[in-house]
Order: C-alpha cells, then sequence, then structure tokens
C-alpha cells in the first residue's frame, strides 16, 4: 500500500516536470496525433529520468532486459531482436513530383500517394491509442 502511495506522489511530480514538453499546439493536432502522453523534445536529462521509471525500465518482453546506466554514464536500452532500421523498408510517395529525381531502386522503393495515406493513418492511430 505505501510502495502505491510513494509511485503515485513520485508520478504527479514527473508529470509536473514533463508538462512542458506535452504541448498539443496547432502543429500536432494538424496531423491528427491527439495523445497527451507523447513527449515531445525532452532534455537528456528528463529522457534518462523517464527511462528510469520502474515501469520503463522492464519491458513486457521477457527477451529484453531492463534499461540501465552503463559505468561510463550511457543509457543502455535493450529493444531486443529485429527492432532497428531496416533500409529496405523506406518507401518515397511516386508522383510527379519525385518520380524523375528520385534515385529509385533497392533502397529508394515507391509507395503510391494512397498507400502512404494508408501508412499514416494506421502510425496516427497506433500512437493516438499508446
Amino acid at each position: 500500500m505505501m510502495q502505491n502511495h510513494l509511485r503515485g506522489i513520485f508520478m504527479k511530480s514527473f508529470s509536473k516536470r514533463f508538462s512542458h514538453h506535452r504541448v498539443i499546439d496547432e502543429a500536432i493536432l494538424a496531423t491528427g496525433l491527439k495523445n497527451k502522453n507523447i513527449i515531445r523534445n525532452p532534455s537528456v536529462a528528463e529522457i534518462y529520468e523517464y527511462a528510469m521509471i520502474p515501469e520503463m525500465r522492464v519491458s513486457h518482453d521477457a527477451r529484453v532486459r531492463d534499461s540501465v546506466i552503463s559505468n561510463t554514464g550511457a543509457l543502455v536500452a535493450y529493444s531486443g531482436k529485429g527492432t532497428g532500421r531496416i533500409p529496405k523498408d523506406k518507401r518515397v510517395v511516386l508522383d510527379e513530383t519525385t518520380k524523375d529525381v528520385i534515385w529509385w531502386g533497392d533502397i529508394n522503393m515507391p509507395i503510391t500517394p494512397l498507400g502512404y495515406d494508408i501508412n499514416r493513418a494506421r502510425a496516427i492511430d497506433y500512437l493516438n491509442t499508446a
């Protein structure tokens, strides 16, 4: 019971410290993002602080290790296998503006404007439910 009470006090304090980063302004609203839990442009210190919250340190995936601060002071966040950037997943909208100026191939793969709109809507939906 006491632990939950202390956690509540910590989270209220933490929430106040990050409130200036939770700005839902016109630029953000124009994207369709409405999730007030998205933190925008935190400082390095705030990233460390956020990463060390007990709920953030431990992954729901048992294969992923806890986040830690290394002996050199670097934040070590394990993301598991296969979560890095995949260059061959890059898509560029193929339209009149880009058709003759992009070097198309294995890295710059074309996507239709409709395909882009569908992917964008899925990403926004995902972020709004996170």
